[in-house]
């Protein structure tokens, strides 16, 4: 993820569709169950 400065709170609604805190938890699940690994994986493989 890149780093912006910007707060998951300050984090526009009409931008993720979403609230900032709800981002944030879905970053945290997703790199949790290993899903950033995974994409990661798929593509060094092809």
């Amino acid at each position: 993820m890149l780093k912006t400065g910007i707060t998951w709170r300050e984090l526009p609604h009409e931008v993720a569709g979403c609230s900032g805190v709800t981002c944030w938890r879905r970053l945290r699940d997703w790199t949790e169950a290993g899903v950033f690994e995974a994409v990661h994986e798929l593509l060094l493989d092809q």
